[in-house]
């Protein structure tokens, strides 16, 4: 258990259609950190960096190119965003280290009507330095490797991929079809095909404003001795 404020924010200026570009800046706290166990006892505190707390402020760039149709739905195209981050020990954070992401999104729309689409996305987080347990890179969450919770794998380095069918049915409804793998490491050379974890699952979709298609979106994942079950507005890519 833990107590954190994170703040974070990014202005994106237009260079062109679909491409941006702008300052990124987040700062984070950690603190009244506690370990349990999962019948709620406290344990003894790991050795890990940042076991009784944390402050990461840094300061970076954030470059996107997007050319989805729609960001609550879309249906064809693609996004793809590039962030670099830097948490110096002179803005005040605990433990210098630096974060680069990269997500990229294609989107399929096979029977050009918007009713199957084919999505599959990428995300690849690798940090330097010496992040705290809480800034690792992690796989898992509502998003991507659904069925695995945000967080239960962590370490320096993380990348993920998934796949999904979205179908309409009739009228507002529609189902979806998913699967996904992802892997943490510390080094390049500790990555092999059995750190990989693997989840599969289906969703549920309802449109709740026709007009301008926004999917409520059921899903129930599931990886290895492990579920998930996901209510959100929204694709979760």
């Amino acid at each position: 258990m833990y107590t954190q404020i994170n703040l974070e924010q990014t202005v994106l200026h237009k260079i062109r259609t679909g491409l941006f570009f702008g300052p990124y800046l987040r700062w984070s706290k950690l603190y009244k950190v506690r370990f349990e166990n999962t019948d709620g006892d406290q344990v003894s505190v790991p050795e890990v960096r940042g076991n009784d707390g944390s402050t990461s402020a840094g300061v970076g760039f954030t470059i996107r190119w997007d050319e989805r149709n729609s960001n609550m739905t879309p249906t064809q195209n693609h996004y793809m965003e590039f962030s670099l981050l830097a948490y110096p020990s002179l803005l005040g954070s605990s433990d210098p280290f630096t974060s680069y992401l990269l997500d990229a999104r294609k989107y399929y729309d096979l029977r050009k009507d918007g009713n199957s689409v084919l999505a599959m996305q990428g995300v690849f987080r690798l940090t330097g330095g010496h992040p705290p347990f809480r800034d690792m890179s992690l796989i898992g969450g509502d998003m991507i490797n659904r069925g695995y919770y945000e967080g239960r794998f962590r370490d320096r380095n993380a990348e993920q991929i998934q796949v999904e069918l979205r179908q309409h049915a009739f009228g507002r409804f529609g189902f979806t079809l998913f699967a996904a793998s992802g892997q943490v490491w510390n080094r390049f050379e500790e990555i092999t095909l059995d750190g990989y974890k693997w989840t599969t699952g289906a969703g549920l979709r309802f449109n709740v404003n026709p007009g301008d298609p926004t999917n409520l979106r059921i899903d129930f994942g599931i990886g290895r001795h492990t579920s998930g079950f996901y209510l959100q507005f929204g694709e979760a890519f």
